[in-house]
């Protein structure tokens, strides 16, 4: 894991404006279903990262489409999911 530096906790909205947000962690609560945070850590697990952090690539992806390593994993294992289940219609 790379380490930056210092980090620091606090609201958003009282940095201060020389600090790089990128580099600022802000701690959030979320409420999410059952079965969404079931399948995130699963698959989190399988690729041997803590779910939060696998989350934030996701996010980080989305948002800036920023491909890490892990999240290539996972469009490979999509990608061969569709393939058997168009493979099963076909047969």
């Amino acid at each position: 894991m790379k380490n930056k530096g210092k980090i620091s906790f606090g609201k958003k909205d009282l940095l201060p404006s020389k600090i790089d947000p990128k580099n600022e962690k802000v701690r959030i609560s979320i409420i999410m279903e059952g079965d969404l945070l079931d399948a995130l850590k699963l698959k989190a697990s399988t690729l041997n990262v803590p779910y939060q952090t696998f989350m934030k690539d996701l996010l980080r992806d989305v948002l800036f489409g920023s491909t890490s390593n892990k999240l290539k994993v996972i469009s490979e294992d999509r990608v061969r999911e569709i393939f058997r289940e168009e493979f099963k219609k076909a047969v």
